[in-house]
């Protein structure tokens, strides 16, 4: 980041807009915790969910946080650690609990390929998403922060429009007939209506932990704790490559079919 990149990001921090959307955020938090008795809030220490939990964390300072990772996880972000002691270290009241899933190089799934174990993570043992498998149904949760945008694509802008009986947008509420942990909870976006320049704004100006990768190409880019096909597709292997050789070599040293993404 330059220093001239810095600055406009603390200038729309003081501005009229951000404030309004900062606002929005903050009555959107507000209106969930009245409305869920358990909830908590998904982090995955990209910039969104960064700006997610600061804000979550300014009404719940002792909210409840889960961090889904896989055992590439820190081949991808070696930064998770030191991200988790500093929200830890600044909000000590916060639980912030890691789901830990080793597809990847666990003895169990040490002959599968790379498409084998990333398709467990979408049709379980459990019959379910890797989502509602591995974090709705961790604990008696009613409801869930998510760190969604409305303008990072059409599908997410659906369906944040999409409103609960008696809630505020942008909070909705998963089906009562759905068949796995997620059914019927509270789903929170307060970010919703927020931009890159936005997420900027909140953190630089308060000065919260970033990934290298967003340091390197801006907030526009777009990080995943866990490589799947998503990842693939934001060129997470080929920056790794770049970025992290030896990491780089362990992961293909695991699958070499991913060589050929390069």
């Amino acid at each position: 980041m330059t220093a001239m990149e810095r600055s406009a990001h603390l200038i729309h921090a003081r501005s009229p807009l951000f404030q309004r959307r900062l606002e929005q955020a903050d009555a959107c938090v507000d209106e969930m915790l009245r409305t869920a008795q358990h909830p908590y809030v998904a982090c995955s220490f990209g910039k969104d969910s960064t700006a997610l939990l600061w804000v979550v964390a300014q009404h719940w300072p002792g909210a409840r946080v889960q961090c889904l990772t896989g055992g590439e996880s820190r081949l991808l972000h070696s930064e998770i650690d030191e991200h988790s002691a500093w929200w830890r270290r600044e909000f000590p009241l916060m639980h912030l609990a890691e789901v830990k899933v080793d597809h990847v190089f666990s003895d169990e799934w040490s002959e599968a390929t790379f498409e084998e174990q990333y398709l467990s993570f979408h049709a379980s043992q459990l019959g379910t998403t890797e989502w509602a498998a591995y974090l709705h149904s961790s604990a008696d949760w009613d409801g869930v922060f998510l760190g969604l945008r409305s303008d990072e694509s059409f599908k997410r802008a659906v369906q944040n429009s999409a409103r609960a009986r008696g809630c505020v947008t942008p909070i909705r509420r998963y089906s009562e007939a759905r068949t796995d942990a997620a059914a019927g909870m509270y789903v929170a976006c307060p970010l919703a209506l927020w931009t890159d320049a936005d997420v900027a704004a909140l953190i630089v100006s308060r000065g919260l932990p970033l990934l290298s990768t967003y340091k390197r190409d801006g907030f526009s880019a777009r990080t995943k704790l866990r490589l799947g096909k998503t990842a693939m597709d934001l060129g997470q292997v080929e920056e790794l490559r770049r970025r992290d050789p030896a990491a780089y070599n362990r992961l293909l040293q695991r699958f070499p079919e991913l060589g050929g993404n390069r």
